[in-house]
């Protein structure tokens, strides 16, 4: 349509119509085969309705109402019926005329694909029917900056032809770019299928599989190509208007437009996705022809089995093909200059992705290619700008080196330098550089200096991605650890490292009768089992639960066997901090006992804030080195105003007392108003005799920040025996193992991701030997997904 105004909406969901065709090369990803019962509205899952008149008649002047009544779109014998209707002032509008306009925007968008609908339109000077799409940016970015594509546009003052068209920024309206595909004949008379095939750059337009129209941004330039973005579908009849022009005196209405089905396609992944390949459609519909000079421009065309070798004006013998009735012929421009002539499809193709191509080719003794004249078949990947990234070509045909009247195989294989042309490497499977958006298949004649003759038949070409399937369900990446357990009565704990030096226990303990562990760690590391008894040496805490009180400095009562080890000194005014022994604190209540650690920290509602910090400290607890130890204590934050970060923090002294070392910080912030247990397991290092437990609230430095923390039931148990003595596997680095069964002299690649929506990299290739394969390879920088694929043969 040439302009319009519309409203978009949020999309849905929509599942597939069992009756739909399959199609070689797609898959469906939706359709309406417009199955329900005669009389019934179309889908309401699927399609919305325009109503009314619109701005200016829908911006182009039109004369019609939209209305969602059955009277003007409805289902009749497994079709969807959009009837136009006379009726004189409908509604009190003005408008004569009463149609329908459904559409698929508040429902299903697509980005590329094909769309394809079977349609019989009506006749009548002054009826606009079509099957068309909108950008459903729309609402954001306005008409026709959203783009449109027709795909079908019929006007009944031209009753034997359609239009195909596009319409963008710079080019819209009556400066569209467009086609017109002439039927020889009224197009109401018979049903017809219009199709697009979409692409990134790239849009073709079909009636009944013929290829009569491209699009490509060069056709634009310099404007802008809207249509690499979602689009939506709609049907509708309009009534005059500015392109459909005034309505006829002889039209008898109501008058009918007749939708047999509307499908979506995507590209199939694998398989051949040259469209067209045999040339089966007569024509060589689908194909791109170079451009050409001379007599014999372009240089290619399709003959069947009923035409005869041409040579010079001489008949000859009938065509052979290598299968079905058609088949393409290419030759030179006879100019007496080198010149190339072919035909080409793209294809989207991705990075990394693999391909296949071949074809088949023949020349005959009565049109035998000659002299230094060469043909062959050429493969490309291009990016965006269509620069050619890498190069490959089939063994190419000389006069010296064919079999006339014979069909040959040809397999590109061979990848060249873009630059120098020169054979670097040999190999069936093609891989898509970086940077791919687009996969070229070329069929080249070459037709050298002088006027030597000749033509080469072409046949069954295939342009095949490979896709390898996953054997397995997809395994998060992680390490295995595996040892022997010295009885079953003991427990074995995983510690990680980051230096190999320094260790910390990895989730919980595990029972002697297990013998292996398999975990997924977020950071680099190396790995070691430790042997941990069964029986625990006691707490070790003095005051654990804060029982016995006593007068202190800070406002009593406070706890015996606990200190507040900083901000004793801090100016009241600028921000306080306290630890006291309370029975109750703002209906709060111990966890077990009669009484529970209250740490509160406070900042002034205004003035000058030094942000307090309160480090509550036990006495020194008598303390093995190289040990492993468990502390557990229960915590509830219940005022949390402002910023502060509560931490745990274990220090180790020797026997002079003097400081060997901490645990690290471990903030608990987040916990809330819940007794909440939290636990800290640590190994104390070399020369420790004592530990000391810490917890230190931190205000930051803002007004009117208060938290008030609870502490109760501290417990330190020592749970191991000297972990230097029980290493019981070697350490190793982080990585992931992989299992699976195999098929002796199949390939199996393993594949990673870091999202599960695609695996980009290839980890390793084997070779399988029939029986259950295992493979462990190192991990890498971040966190990834494995999978194993079986190659294709």
């Amino acid at each position: 349509m040439k302009a319009l105004s519309l409203q978009l909406f949020a999309l849905l969901a929509s599942g597939l119509c069992a009756m739909a065709q399959e199609l070689p090369g797609w898959e469906l990803v939706w359709a309406d085969e417009f199955t329900q019962a005669d009389g019934t509205s179309p889908d309401a899952t699927k399609w919305n309705f325009n109503l009314g008149r619109g701005s200016n008649g829908w911006g182009n002047a039109e004369l019609q109402y939209y209305t969602d009544r059955t009277e003007n779109a409805r289902i009749e014998n497994n079709q969807l019926m959009i009837e136009v209707r006379e009726e004189n002032n409908y509604a009190n509008s003005g408008a004569n005329y009463t149609s329908a306009r459904l559409l698929t925007q508040n429902k299903h968008t697509w980005q590329y694909g094909r769309m394809e609908a079977r349609i019989k339109v009506p006749d009548g000077q002054g009826l606009w029917p079509a099957f068309w799409t909108l950008g459903a940016d729309i609402t954001s970015v306005g008409w026709p900056s959203c783009g449109e594509i027709d795909i079908m546009e019929f006007v009944g003052r031209l009753p034997d032809e359609i239009f195909g068209t596009i319409h963008g920024p710079g080019y819209a309206g009556g400066d569209s770019f467009e086609s017109i595909y002439e039927f020889g004949g009224p197009v109401s008379s018979d049903y017809h299928t219009y199709a697009i095939e979409w692409e990134e750059n790239l849009i073709r337009w079909y009636v009944d599989g013929i290829h009569y129209h491209t699009a490509t941004p060069a056709d634009v330039a310099p404007n802008s190509w809207a249509f690499n973005h979602d689009f939506f579908i709609l049907l509708n009849v309009a009534v005059g208007g500015n392109f459909g022009g005034p309505v006829g005196s002889a039209v008898s209405f109501p008058k009918q437009m007749l939708v047999d089905y509307v499908r979506v396609y995507a590209p199939a992944g694998g398989g051949n996705r040259l469209a067209n390949p045999g040339f089966e459609t007569g024509s060589l519909s689908s194909w791109i022809p170079y451009d050409g000079a001379g007599a014999n421009d372009p240089g290619a065309f399709v003959e069947s089995t009923n035409s005869t070798y041409y040579n010079g004006g001489n008949g000859g013998d009938h065509v052979l093909t290598r299968s079905g009735t058609y088949v393409a012929k290419v030759f030179g421009d006879f100019i007496g200059a080198e010149n190339f002539n072919g035909i080409y499809q793209d294809v989207a193709a991705t990075p990394d992705s693999l391909w296949s191509a071949r074809g088949f080719a023949l020349t005959h003794p009565q049109d035998l290619m000659s002299g230094t004249n060469t043909a062959w078949l050429e493969v490309s990947f291009r990016d965006d700008s269509d620069a050619v990234l890498s190069l490959h070509r089939s063994e190419i045909q000389t006069s010296s080196n064919v079999t006339p009247g014979a069909w040959m195989e040809l397999e590109v294989n061979k990848t060249l330098d873009p630059n120098t042309f020169e054979v670097t490497e040999t190999a069936s499977e093609l891989t898509a550089p970086e940077g791919t958006t687009k996969v070229r298949f070329q069929v080249v004649y070459r037709q050298d200096e002088g006027y030597d003759g000749g033509s080469m038949y072409f046949d069954d070409l295939s342009l095949d991605e490979i896709v390898v399937e996953p054997l397995d369900p997809s395994l998060e990446m992680g390490t295995v650890v595996s040892w022997v357990p010295e009885n079953s009565t003991s427990s074995y704990q995983l510690q990680a490292s980051e230096d190999g030096t320094s260790w910390s226990n990895v989730g919980e303990a595990i029972e002697g009768v297990e013998l292996s562990d398999s975990f997924s760690p977020s950071l680099s590391a190396f790995y070691q089992v430790v042997e941990t008894t069964a029986s625990s040496s006691g707490n070790g805490v003095l005051n654990p639960s804060f029982e016995s009180i006593e007068p202190a400095q800070y406002p009593s009562p406070g706890a015996v066997d606990w200190r507040i080890a900083s901000s004793e000194d801090l100016d009241p005014s600028n921000g306080s901090s306290s630890m006291t022994v309370e029975a109750v604190y703002d209906a709060f209540t111990p966890r077990t006992g009669d009484r529970m650690l209250v740490v509160e920290s406070s900042t002034p509602s205004s003035g000058p804030v030094v942000a307090p910090s309160s480090d509550v400290r036990s006495a020194l607890i008598p303390v093995d080195a190289n040990t492993v130890y468990d502390l557990t204590f229960y915590a509830a934050h219940v005022v949390k105003t402002g910023g502060a970060n509560p931490q745990l923090n274990v220090r180790f002294y020797n026997a002079d007392s003097g400081f060997v070392g901490d645990s690290g910080y471990e903030s608990f912030a987040s916990i809330d108003s819940s007794w909440t247990e939290v636990t800290s397991r640590f190994t104390t290092p070399a020369g420790t005799a004592f530990a000391e437990v810490s917890w230190i609230q931190a205000l930051g430095a803002g007004n009117n920040f208060h938290w008030v923390t609870l502490i109760d039931d501290v417990e330190l148990l020592t749970d191991s025996l000297p972990g230097t003595e029980n290493i019981l596997s070697a350490s190793q680095e982080r990585g992931y193992q992989i299992s699976w069964n195999t098929t002796l002299g199949r390939s199996y690649q393993i594949t990673s991701s870091n999202d599960l929506l695609s695996f980009p990299t290839v980890e390793a290739t084997l070779s399988g030997d029939g029986s259950l394969m295992s493979h462990f390879g190192p991990a890498p920088e971040e966190s990834r997904f494995f999978r194993v694929e079986e190659l294709a043969p």
